[in-house]
C-alpha cells in the first residue's frame, strides 16, 4: 500500500497509557514501520499515529457519526523481508461492533473476520452493524463490543497468516465465512 498523503492529526493524541508500556515490542520501529489510520474525521486521508495506545484511543472514539476506522501497521520494504502490511478495521460502537483484518506481503494476502470462540456454535442469523449510511451485513454471532475490538488490536497488527487463534477468546476466519465478505454498503 502506498500512502499518497499524510494529513496532520485532527485531534489531540492521548498521553501514553499503561497498556502501551506493557507491550513495548508492539510499537513501531521509527525508521522501519509506521502506524496509520483513516476514518470519517480524516476524510479518508491516512494519518500517522505514534503507538498502539493512540490506536486504542481512536477505537474508543467510534460513534454513530464516525462508526468505522481502519488502522494499518506497515513495514518498509527491504531486501530481507519485503513489504508487509497488517490491517485492522472496526465498524460500530459500544456493544455492537464487527472486526475485520488483513495481512499482506508480496506472497500472502489473508483477509479475515473476527469471531468470538463461543460464536462458532451459535446459529447463523443475519443482522447489520453500523448506521444506515455505512452498514455491513454480518452474522449476529460475529457482533462484539468495542472492548473486544481493543483486545484484538495489537494481535491483529502482528498477525501471522492463516493462524486462527491470534487473540485469546477470538478466532480469525477467512472472510468467505462472512455474511457479506468485506462488502460494506456505503450510501
Amino acid at each position: 500500500m502506498t500512502l499518497l498523503e499524510l494529513a496532520p492529526p485532527t485531534r489531540p493524541m492521548p498521553e501514553e497509557h499503561p497498556s502501551a508500556l506493557l507491550l513495548p515490542s508492539l510499537e513501531p520501529a521509527a525508521a522501519e514501520e509506521s502506524l496509520i489510520y483513516r476514518d470519517d474525521d480524516t476524510d479518508f486521508r491516512w494519518v500517522q499515529i505514534d503507538s498502539i495506545a493512540d490506536a486504542e484511543h481512536l477505537l474508543r472514539g467510534r460513534t454513530p457519526r464516525n462508526p468505522w476506522i481502519t488502522i494499518v501497521r506497515e513495514s518498509n520494504p527491504n531486501a530481507d523481508t519485503g513489504s508487509r502490511r497488517w490491517g485492522f478495521e472496526c465498524l460500530g460502537w459500544d456493544d455492537r461492533v464487527v472486526v475485520n483484518g488483513d495481512h499482506h506481503t508480496d506472497t500472502v494476502d489473508w483477509l479475515w473476520t473476527s469471531w468470538p470462540t463461543t460464536a462458532l456454535t451459535q446459529p447463523l442469523i443475519r443482522t447489520t452493524v453500523g448506521p444506515h449510511w455505512y452498514r455491513a451485513t454480518v452474522w449476529t454471532a460475529q457482533v462484539v463490543t468495542i472492548t473486544d475490538a481493543i483486545t484484538q488490536l495489537a494481535p491483529a497488527l502482528h498477525a501471522i497468516p492463516h493462524i486462527a487463534e491470534q487473540a485469546p477468546g477470538f478466532t480469525c476466519r477467512d472472510r468467505s465465512h462472512d455474511a457479506s465478505p468485506n462488502s460494506h454498503i456505503r450510501a
